[in-house]
């Protein structure tokens, strides 16, 4: 099992069981740190999420539980994250995820 990865400007992002991690890859040991999960946020299931997914400057990655699909809003900054519950998902194993930098996200 394992969590997918998406590019969010200079930083990888993977959402796991323990927490969104955060990989910068301005810093020449490529730093990486566990963001903080911001007030007003909503826990995310503690699973897998196997698919990471970009659209158009925002992040979403889907749980394999079939817990649901989730937006992940990271202030690189702060170092925090909140998360929201946006669809649902079916479960599934051995996915991967997919970037649209340029198309909507679908409603």
């Amino acid at each position: 099992h394992g969590s997918d990865t998406a590019v969010l400007e200079d930083h990888l992002v993977s959402v796991h069981r323990d927490g969104v991690v955060v990989t910068d890859l301005n810093d020449a040991g490529l730093r990486t740190y566990k963001a903080s999960q911001a007030a007003g946020s909503e826990t995310y299931d503690r699973t897998d999420y196997g698919g990471a997914y970009f659209y158009s400057g925002m992040l979403f990655f889907s749980a394999n539980s079939g817990k649901g699909i989730y937006q992940v809003d990271i202030d690189l900054g702060a170092g925090t994250y909140t998360a929201k519950l946006v669809g649902k998902s079916f479960k599934t194993s051995y996915n991967d995820g997919l970037n649209c930098m340029n198309t909507d996200a679908p409603e």
